[in-house]
């Protein structure tokens, strides 16, 4: 009977985490002029990975980030009350999955001219 690792989980987030924070820090070093809201790490529970989380500032610097990363912006519009509008890229890095997104609220006139 093999010996189980009690920490082994934790083992495998650090190293996800450590690679997350390696590529974060070279991003931000390499392109400092680039805007960035916030960025981390983010649990995808669908994909169950760690991924590279770039919280863009606004719209165009979801494009910038998706053109400097090599990644296709999706926009999506979601119905209801309160329309919400976001633009989303997913790509790879290094081997470290990287989510760009921004989103906003839609209001009134603005949610019809968006549909």
């Amino acid at each position: 009977m093999s010996e189980r690792d009690p920490l082994a989980g934790l083992l495998a987030a650090e190293v996800e985490l450590f690679r997350i924070g390696t590529l974060a820090r070279r991003l931000i070093a390499e392109h400092p002029d680039m805007p960035v809201y916030a960025m981390g790490p983010f649990r995808d529970a669908v994909r169950n990975c760690t991924v590279l989380d770039i919280h863009a500032a606004d719209d165009d610097n979801v494009h910038a980030w998706a053109a400097l990363l090599g990644a296709a912006v999706e926009e999506s519009v979601t119905d209801g009350r309160l329309p919400y509008r976001s633009l989303t890229a997913e790509t790879e890095v290094d081997g470290v999955p990287v989510c760009i997104h921004h989103g906003s609220y839609l209001f009134d006139q603005q949610a019809g001219e968006e549909r």
